[in-house]
């Protein structure tokens, strides 16, 4: 994944047909963490903390239903234009907001799956298929995150 043009309504990414389809497959993944409730306080005997968590627990769950609703368009035919050996993917800064917290969504998922180890890379050749996965899965994440994000330090 590569930047390769800034402009007012976007930027443009090159994926070859791997990244491409790799993206789309880690895409595919969202939402990867499940709903948990949050607590504004360590005690909920304050009925105005009970409705503020509510409140921010019901905001929670309809940020990540717009974020799963955003998921498939942000690879959709209308954004990917073919381009030398691959396609270009164009997204807005927005859209490019939106995917950060896709891949990041599911990028700490994985690590929490994990059980949220201090190093990324395994000790031991005895892991699940299920850990192989999920490390896959978060490496993956991350490498398009990382694009994301130094390609957003190169356009500033």
């Amino acid at each position: 994944m590569k930047l390769v043009k800034t402009s007012p309504a976007g930027s443009s990414y090159f994926l070859n047909p791997t990244e491409l389809q790799l993206l789309d497959s880690v895409l595919q993944k969202f939402p990867f963490t499940p709903d948990l409730p949050a607590e504004i306080t360590l005690e909920t005997r304050d009925p105005q903390d009970i409705e503020r968590a509510k409140l921010l627990n019901e905001s929670l769950a309809e940020h990540r239903r717009e974020l799963a609703r955003s998921t498939r368009a942000l690879v959709a035919a209308d954004r990917l234009q073919p381009w030398k050996k691959g396609h270009l993917l164009t997204l807005s800064s927005t859209d490019r907001e939106i995917l950060l917290q896709i891949l990041n969504d599911i990028r700490v998922g994985c690590w929490h799956s994990l059980g949220q180890p201090d190093e990324l890379e395994p000790k031991t050749p005895d892991m699940s298929e299920q850990e192989f996965a999920w490390r896959n899965l978060m490496h993956l994440s991350g490498y398009f995150e990382h694009h994301l994000i130094e390609d957003g330090k190169a356009e500033a």
